[in-house]
Protein backbone atom coordinates (compact mmCIF):
# COMPACT_ATOMS: atom_id res chain seq x y z
CA UNK A 1 0.00 0.00 0.00
CA UNK A 2 1.27 3.77 -0.40
CA UNK A 3 0.84 5.27 2.99
CA UNK A 4 1.09 8.74 4.27
CA UNK A 5 2.12 9.31 8.26
CA UNK A 6 1.32 12.54 9.97
CA UNK A 7 3.73 13.31 12.55
CA UNK A 8 3.76 16.57 14.78
CA UNK A 9 5.55 17.61 17.78
CA UNK A 10 4.30 15.56 21.20
CA UNK A 11 5.75 16.62 24.81
CA UNK A 12 8.92 14.11 25.82
CA UNK A 13 8.43 12.61 22.26
CA UNK A 14 6.15 9.77 23.30
CA UNK A 15 4.13 9.50 20.40
CA UNK A 16 6.91 10.55 18.34
CA UNK A 17 8.57 7.28 18.92
CA UNK A 18 4.58 5.72 17.82
CA UNK A 19 4.92 7.44 14.85
CA UNK A 20 8.71 6.42 14.29
CA UNK A 21 8.30 2.38 15.54
CA UNK A 22 5.03 2.50 12.92
CA UNK A 23 6.48 3.80 9.83
CA UNK A 24 9.75 1.68 10.16
CA UNK A 25 7.66 -1.73 10.87
CA UNK A 26 4.81 -0.85 7.76
CA UNK A 27 8.26 -0.24 5.84
CA UNK A 28 9.57 -4.00 7.07
CA UNK A 29 6.31 -5.86 5.71
CA UNK A 30 6.86 -3.65 2.35
CA UNK A 31 4.34 -0.67 2.31
CA UNK A 32 5.74 2.58 0.78
CA UNK A 33 5.19 5.26 3.49
CA UNK A 34 5.58 8.85 3.26
CA UNK A 35 5.54 11.28 5.96
CA UNK A 36 4.15 14.70 6.60
CA UNK A 37 5.35 16.95 9.20
CA UNK A 38 1.74 18.45 10.56
CA UNK A 39 4.54 21.66 11.27
CA UNK A 40 5.66 22.36 8.26
CA UNK A 41 4.18 25.88 7.22
CA UNK A 42 3.63 24.20 3.49
CA UNK A 43 2.25 20.33 4.68
CA UNK A 44 -1.13 20.92 3.02
CA UNK A 45 0.38 21.87 -0.34
CA UNK A 46 2.23 18.56 -0.02
CA UNK A 47 -0.16 16.77 0.93
CA UNK A 48 -2.17 18.07 -2.39
CA UNK A 49 0.50 17.44 -4.26
CA UNK A 50 0.81 13.55 -3.10
CA UNK A 51 -2.59 13.05 -3.39
CA UNK A 52 -2.29 14.84 -7.39
CA UNK A 53 0.46 12.62 -8.53
CA UNK A 54 -0.35 9.31 -6.30
CA UNK A 55 -2.60 6.71 -5.42
CA UNK A 56 -3.06 6.75 -1.27
CA UNK A 57 -4.45 3.93 0.21
CA UNK A 58 -4.27 4.89 4.28
CA UNK A 59 -3.35 7.80 6.03
CA UNK A 60 -2.62 7.25 9.91
CA UNK A 61 -3.12 9.91 12.10
CA UNK A 62 -2.04 9.98 16.02
CA UNK A 63 -3.69 12.13 18.54
CA UNK A 64 -6.55 13.17 15.92
CA UNK A 65 -8.44 12.86 13.03
CA UNK A 66 -7.43 15.42 10.51
CA UNK A 67 -9.86 15.70 6.99
CA UNK A 68 -8.74 18.76 4.72
CA UNK A 69 -11.95 19.81 2.77
CA UNK A 70 -11.60 20.69 -0.77
CA UNK A 71 -12.92 23.88 -2.61
CA UNK A 72 -16.21 22.38 -3.13
CA UNK A 73 -17.12 21.20 0.49
CA UNK A 74 -15.69 17.63 -0.10
CA UNK A 75 -12.97 16.09 1.96
CA UNK A 76 -9.94 15.05 0.03
CA UNK A 77 -9.91 11.38 1.73
CA UNK A 78 -13.36 10.66 0.16
CA UNK A 79 -13.07 12.31 -3.12
CA UNK A 80 -9.67 10.13 -3.73
CA UNK A 81 -11.56 7.01 -1.95
CA UNK A 82 -8.64 7.11 0.94
CA UNK A 83 -8.80 5.65 4.26
CA UNK A 84 -8.15 7.53 7.83
CA UNK A 85 -6.69 5.95 10.58
CA UNK A 86 -7.06 7.88 13.45
CA UNK A 87 -4.83 6.79 16.85
CA UNK A 88 -6.11 8.35 19.98
CA UNK A 89 -3.96 8.46 23.12
CA UNK A 90 -6.36 9.78 25.19
CA UNK A 91 -10.02 9.00 26.32
CA UNK A 92 -12.64 9.87 23.72
CA UNK A 93 -14.03 12.21 25.90
CA UNK A 94 -11.62 14.99 24.61
CA UNK A 95 -11.87 14.15 21.29
CA UNK A 96 -15.47 14.62 20.43
CA UNK A 97 -14.85 17.02 17.39
CA UNK A 98 -12.14 14.90 15.64
CA UNK A 99 -14.46 11.72 16.27
CA UNK A 100 -17.59 13.60 14.44
CA UNK A 101 -15.92 14.21 11.16
CA UNK A 102 -17.62 12.87 8.24
CA UNK A 103 -15.26 10.87 6.26
CA UNK A 104 -16.65 7.71 4.56
CA UNK A 105 -13.39 5.27 5.31
CA UNK A 106 -12.64 6.54 9.09
CA UNK A 107 -11.22 3.90 11.35
CA UNK A 108 -10.10 4.91 14.64
CA UNK A 109 -8.45 3.08 17.65
CA UNK A 110 -7.80 3.79 21.20
CA UNK A 111 -5.86 2.39 24.23
CA UNK A 112 -8.68 0.92 26.46
CA UNK A 113 -11.40 -1.40 25.32
CA UNK A 114 -13.70 0.76 27.15
CA UNK A 115 -12.91 3.79 25.40
CA UNK A 116 -14.24 1.59 22.27
CA UNK A 117 -17.37 0.82 23.88
CA UNK A 118 -17.78 4.71 24.67
CA UNK A 119 -17.60 5.65 20.98
CA UNK A 120 -19.81 2.75 19.85
CA UNK A 121 -22.31 3.44 21.52
CA UNK A 122 -22.51 7.12 21.13
CA UNK A 123 -20.94 7.88 17.76
CA UNK A 124 -22.06 5.19 15.58
CA UNK A 125 -22.60 6.76 12.46
CA UNK A 126 -19.13 8.42 12.16
CA UNK A 127 -16.79 5.71 11.59
CA UNK A 128 -16.60 2.09 9.63
CA UNK A 129 -14.61 0.35 12.74
CA UNK A 130 -13.20 1.14 15.96
CA UNK A 131 -10.94 -1.17 17.59
CA UNK A 132 -8.70 -1.40 20.58
CA UNK A 133 -4.72 -0.94 20.02
CA UNK A 134 -2.87 -0.46 23.20
CA UNK A 135 0.81 0.74 22.80
CA UNK A 136 3.43 -1.08 22.29
CA UNK A 137 6.99 -1.06 24.40
CA UNK A 138 9.56 1.38 23.05
CA UNK A 139 13.42 0.75 23.31
CA UNK A 140 16.48 2.14 22.06
CA UNK A 141 16.30 0.70 18.66
CA UNK A 142 13.26 -1.17 16.78
CA UNK A 143 14.33 -4.16 16.97
CA UNK A 144 17.24 -4.91 19.20
CA UNK A 145 17.28 -7.97 21.64
CA UNK A 146 17.65 -6.14 24.67
CA UNK A 147 16.93 -9.09 27.01
CA UNK A 148 19.90 -9.65 29.58
CA UNK A 149 20.98 -13.44 29.42
CA UNK A 150 22.59 -13.51 33.06
CA UNK A 151 22.11 -12.86 36.72
CA UNK A 152 25.66 -11.46 36.87
CA UNK A 153 24.86 -9.13 33.86
CA UNK A 154 21.61 -8.07 35.72
CA UNK A 155 23.52 -7.17 38.86
CA UNK A 156 25.83 -5.35 37.10
CA UNK A 157 23.25 -2.97 35.22
CA UNK A 158 20.93 -2.32 37.78
CA UNK A 159 22.31 0.61 39.98
CA UNK A 160 18.64 1.74 41.03
CA UNK A 161 16.12 0.79 43.00
CA UNK A 162 12.51 2.40 41.91
CA UNK A 163 12.15 5.41 39.10
CA UNK A 164 8.92 7.06 38.43
CA UNK A 165 9.15 8.90 34.72
CA UNK A 166 5.94 11.40 34.67
CA UNK A 167 5.32 15.07 35.08
CA UNK A 168 2.97 16.01 37.98
CA UNK A 169 -0.48 17.33 36.73
CA UNK A 170 -1.04 21.53 37.08
CA UNK A 171 -3.82 20.58 38.94
CA UNK A 172 -6.13 18.30 40.41
CA UNK A 173 -8.64 20.08 42.16
CA UNK A 174 -12.40 19.29 41.77
CA UNK A 175 -12.81 21.65 38.70
CA UNK A 176 -16.94 21.74 39.11
CA UNK A 177 -16.93 23.10 42.56
CA UNK A 178 -17.46 26.36 41.92
CA UNK A 179 -19.75 26.12 38.97
CA UNK A 180 -23.43 25.14 38.80
CA UNK A 181 -23.82 23.74 35.58
CA UNK A 182 -24.18 19.81 36.86
CA UNK A 183 -25.40 18.14 40.17
CA UNK A 184 -21.73 18.61 42.00
CA UNK A 185 -23.09 15.44 44.08
CA UNK A 186 -22.51 13.32 40.86
CA UNK A 187 -19.67 14.16 39.70
CA UNK A 188 -18.59 14.30 43.84
CA UNK A 189 -19.69 10.15 44.04
CA UNK A 190 -18.39 9.41 40.47
CA UNK A 191 -14.62 10.61 41.82
CA UNK A 192 -15.26 8.53 44.78
CA UNK A 193 -16.08 5.45 42.75
CA UNK A 194 -13.28 5.71 40.78
CA UNK A 195 -10.61 6.25 43.49
CA UNK A 196 -11.78 2.78 45.10
CA UNK A 197 -12.11 0.67 42.25
CA UNK A 198 -9.57 -0.64 40.35
CA UNK A 199 -10.84 -1.55 37.30
CA UNK A 200 -13.74 0.75 37.04
CA UNK A 201 -14.52 2.62 33.64
CA UNK A 202 -14.98 6.50 33.91
CA UNK A 203 -17.85 7.21 31.56
CA UNK A 204 -20.05 3.62 33.33
CA UNK A 205 -19.21 4.84 36.51
CA UNK A 206 -20.33 8.30 35.68
CA UNK A 207 -23.60 6.92 34.24
CA UNK A 208 -24.50 4.34 36.35
CA UNK A 209 -24.28 7.32 39.20
CA UNK A 210 -26.37 9.30 37.02
CA UNK A 211 -28.83 6.73 36.54
CA UNK A 212 -28.86 6.03 40.45
CA UNK A 213 -29.89 9.24 40.75
CA UNK A 214 -32.87 8.98 38.26
CA UNK A 215 -30.75 10.96 35.67
CA UNK A 216 -31.37 9.11 32.26
CA UNK A 217 -29.67 10.94 28.95
CA UNK A 218 -29.85 10.69 25.35
CA UNK A 219 -27.52 9.50 23.18
CA UNK A 220 -26.95 13.23 22.19
CA UNK A 221 -27.03 14.41 25.45
CA UNK A 222 -24.14 12.41 26.72
CA UNK A 223 -21.86 13.35 23.97
CA UNK A 224 -23.11 17.24 25.17
CA UNK A 225 -21.74 15.92 29.11
CA UNK A 226 -18.09 14.92 27.48
CA UNK A 227 -16.73 18.11 29.10
CA UNK A 228 -17.86 16.88 32.60
CA UNK A 229 -15.96 13.17 31.62
CA UNK A 230 -12.98 15.04 30.66
CA UNK A 231 -12.91 17.09 34.72
CA UNK A 232 -13.25 13.56 36.11
CA UNK A 233 -10.34 12.25 34.05
CA UNK A 234 -8.02 15.10 35.01
CA UNK A 235 -9.12 14.88 39.12
CA UNK A 236 -8.79 11.22 39.13
CA UNK A 237 -5.83 10.88 37.18
CA UNK A 238 -4.18 13.97 38.95
CA UNK A 239 -4.78 12.84 42.10
CA UNK A 240 -3.96 9.24 41.90
CA UNK A 241 -0.36 10.19 40.26
CA UNK A 242 0.26 12.32 43.06
CA UNK A 243 -0.87 9.97 45.64
CA UNK A 244 1.37 6.92 44.98
CA UNK A 245 4.48 8.73 44.94
CA UNK A 246 3.77 10.71 48.35
CA UNK A 247 2.88 7.14 49.65
CA UNK A 248 6.09 5.73 48.74
CA UNK A 249 8.17 8.51 49.51
CA UNK A 250 6.46 8.19 53.24
CA UNK A 251 7.58 4.45 53.15
CA UNK A 252 11.56 5.64 53.10
CA UNK A 253 12.05 3.71 49.75
CA UNK A 254 14.68 5.44 47.69
CA UNK A 255 13.19 6.51 44.74
CA UNK A 256 14.41 8.50 41.46
CA UNK A 257 11.47 10.93 40.14
CA UNK A 258 11.97 12.32 36.52
CA UNK A 259 9.80 15.43 35.71
CA UNK A 260 9.70 18.76 36.06
CA UNK A 261 7.57 20.41 39.57
CA UNK A 262 7.68 17.38 41.94
CA UNK A 263 10.58 18.95 43.77
CA UNK A 264 7.85 21.90 44.91
CA UNK A 265 5.73 19.22 45.80
CA UNK A 266 7.74 16.22 47.46
CA UNK A 267 10.75 18.53 49.09
CA UNK A 268 10.22 16.88 52.55
CA UNK A 269 11.12 13.82 51.68
CA UNK A 270 15.16 13.51 51.78
CA UNK A 271 14.77 9.87 50.10
CA UNK A 272 13.83 11.18 46.56
CA UNK A 273 16.30 12.11 43.95
CA UNK A 274 14.60 14.12 41.35
CA UNK A 275 15.93 14.67 38.02
CA UNK A 276 14.83 17.11 35.80
CA UNK A 277 12.04 16.35 32.67
CA UNK A 278 13.33 14.53 29.19
CA UNK A 279 13.27 13.12 26.21
CA UNK A 280 11.95 9.98 26.27
CA UNK A 281 14.96 8.71 24.28
CA UNK A 282 17.14 10.35 27.17
CA UNK A 283 14.95 8.22 29.65
CA UNK A 284 15.70 4.70 28.05
CA UNK A 285 19.28 4.60 30.18
CA UNK A 286 17.54 5.21 33.23
CA UNK A 287 14.47 2.96 32.98
CA UNK A 288 17.48 0.32 32.08
CA UNK A 289 19.37 1.15 34.90
CA UNK A 290 16.70 0.57 37.35
CA UNK A 291 15.08 -2.23 39.28
CA UNK A 292 11.56 -1.42 39.44
CA UNK A 293 9.68 1.66 36.92
CA UNK A 294 6.32 2.94 38.79
CA UNK A 295 3.63 2.73 35.71
CA UNK A 296 0.76 5.09 36.86
CA UNK A 297 -2.86 5.54 34.81
CA UNK A 298 -6.20 4.83 36.25
CA UNK A 299 -7.84 5.87 33.00
CA UNK A 300 -6.80 2.60 31.13
CA UNK A 301 -8.44 0.40 33.39
CA UNK A 302 -9.56 -1.76 30.52
CA UNK A 303 -7.02 -1.26 28.20
CA UNK A 304 -2.86 -0.06 28.82
CA UNK A 305 -0.38 2.86 28.18
CA UNK A 306 3.08 2.15 27.10
CA UNK A 307 5.00 2.13 30.07
CA UNK A 308 4.71 -1.34 31.67
CA UNK A 309 5.71 -2.43 28.03
CA UNK A 310 8.34 -0.54 28.06
CA UNK A 311 10.04 -1.29 31.13
CA UNK A 312 9.20 -4.64 29.99
CA UNK A 313 11.38 -4.86 26.80
CA UNK A 314 14.41 -2.77 29.15
CA UNK A 315 14.33 -5.76 31.96
CA UNK A 316 12.63 -3.68 34.23
CA UNK A 317 9.99 -4.82 37.13
CA UNK A 318 6.88 -3.39 36.93
CA UNK A 319 5.49 -1.75 39.36
CA UNK A 320 1.53 -0.83 38.51
CA UNK A 321 -2.11 -0.11 38.98
CA UNK A 322 -4.15 -2.57 37.73
CA UNK A 323 -5.94 -3.44 34.36
CA UNK A 324 -8.20 -6.08 32.94
CA UNK A 325 -5.85 -5.94 29.82
CA UNK A 326 -2.77 -6.68 32.09
CA UNK A 327 -4.65 -9.36 33.72
CA UNK A 328 -4.89 -11.48 30.25
CA UNK A 329 -1.05 -11.86 29.94
CA UNK A 330 0.66 -10.87 33.41
CA UNK A 331 0.41 -12.41 37.02
CA UNK A 332 1.27 -10.90 40.07
CA UNK A 333 4.75 -11.05 41.86
CA UNK A 334 5.48 -13.24 38.56
CA UNK A 335 5.68 -11.26 35.66
CA UNK A 336 4.68 -7.82 37.17
CA UNK A 337 4.28 -6.09 40.43
CA UNK A 338 0.28 -4.83 41.43
CA UNK A 339 -0.93 -1.94 43.68
CA UNK A 340 -3.81 -1.08 44.43
CA UNK A 341 -4.79 2.56 45.93
CA UNK A 342 -7.33 0.44 48.47
CA UNK A 343 -4.19 -1.31 49.47
CA UNK A 344 -1.48 0.78 49.22
CA UNK A 345 0.58 0.37 52.48
CA UNK A 346 0.43 -3.53 52.34
CA UNK A 347 1.66 -3.44 48.37
CA UNK A 348 3.93 -0.58 48.85
CA UNK A 349 5.26 -3.02 51.51
CA UNK A 350 5.39 -5.82 49.30
CA UNK A 351 7.88 -3.78 46.97
CA UNK A 352 10.00 -3.19 49.70
CA UNK A 353 10.73 -6.44 50.55
CA UNK A 354 11.03 -7.72 46.93
CA UNK A 355 13.54 -5.35 46.28
CA UNK A 356 15.63 -6.97 49.00
CA UNK A 357 15.96 -10.35 46.36
CA UNK A 358 17.50 -9.16 43.50
CA UNK A 359 17.13 -13.06 42.14
CA UNK A 360 13.56 -12.50 42.43
CA UNK A 361 13.89 -9.22 40.40
CA UNK A 362 15.85 -11.08 37.79
CA UNK A 363 13.19 -13.55 37.36
CA UNK A 364 10.03 -11.57 37.60
CA UNK A 365 12.03 -9.06 34.50
CA UNK A 366 12.73 -11.82 32.60
CA UNK A 367 9.56 -13.18 32.74
CA UNK A 368 7.98 -10.66 32.10
CA UNK A 369 10.23 -9.58 29.24
CA UNK A 370 9.35 -12.50 27.12
CA UNK A 371 6.03 -11.87 27.29
CA UNK A 372 6.29 -8.53 26.27
CA UNK A 373 8.73 -9.12 23.44
CA UNK A 374 5.92 -11.65 22.15
CA UNK A 375 2.83 -10.07 22.15
CA UNK A 376 3.83 -6.23 23.33
CA UNK A 377 6.23 -4.31 20.49
CA UNK A 378 5.36 -2.19 17.80
CA UNK A 379 5.22 -4.72 15.11
CA UNK A 380 2.46 -6.21 17.05
CA UNK A 381 0.60 -3.47 16.86
CA UNK A 382 1.42 -2.86 13.37
CA UNK A 383 -0.02 -6.08 12.48
CA UNK A 384 -3.12 -5.57 14.37
CA UNK A 385 -3.20 -2.35 12.40
CA UNK A 386 -2.76 -3.94 9.02
CA UNK A 387 -5.42 -6.40 10.02
CA UNK A 388 -8.47 -3.46 10.91
CA UNK A 389 -7.79 -1.90 7.48
CA UNK A 390 -7.92 -4.82 5.38
CA UNK A 391 -10.89 -5.66 7.11
CA UNK A 392 -12.01 -2.34 6.24
CA UNK A 393 -11.92 -3.12 2.46
CA UNK A 394 -13.42 -6.01 2.62
CA UNK A 395 -16.51 -4.52 3.74
CA UNK A 396 -16.65 -2.61 0.87
CA UNK A 397 -16.94 -5.95 -1.72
Amino acid sequence: MNILVYKDEWSYSVINLFVENSVYFLRKKGHNVTIIDSNDADAINILLNIFNTQIVDLVINFGKATNPILNDGRSLYDVANTTLLAVYVDHPAHHIPSLTENIKNFLCCFLDKQHVEYVNELLPNHHKISFFLAPGGLKESFEKDNQIKTFEEYKKQKSIDVVFIATPYKTFTRAWQNEDDFPKYILDETCDELLNDDYASVHQTFFNVCNKHGLKFSTIGKVQLSKFLVDIINYVRGYKRIEIIKKIAKSELKITVCGNGWEELLKEYKNIIFVRAMDVRDSFELIKKAKVLISNNPIFTHGANERPFTGMLNNTVIFSDKSRYYDEFFEDEKNILYYSFNSLDEDIEKLKNILKDDKKLYEISQNAYEIANKHHTWENRVDTMLEMVNLSKFMDK
